[in-house]
């Protein structure tokens, strides 16, 4: 689901701000548990 809101939610914000930006990818190791984006 994360994908697809990066996709169609930040990337095209994204790139309609930044045109010469290629793509926008999550990095995020969604494996390390229930939160692992945030830190702290």
């Amino acid at each position: 689901m994360i994908d697809s809101t990066v996709k169609q939610g930040v990337e095209v914000m994204l790139k309609e701000a930044i045109p010469d930006l290629a793509g926008v990818y999550d990095v995020t190791d969604h494996s390390e548990g229930e939160s692992p984006f945030f830190t702290g």
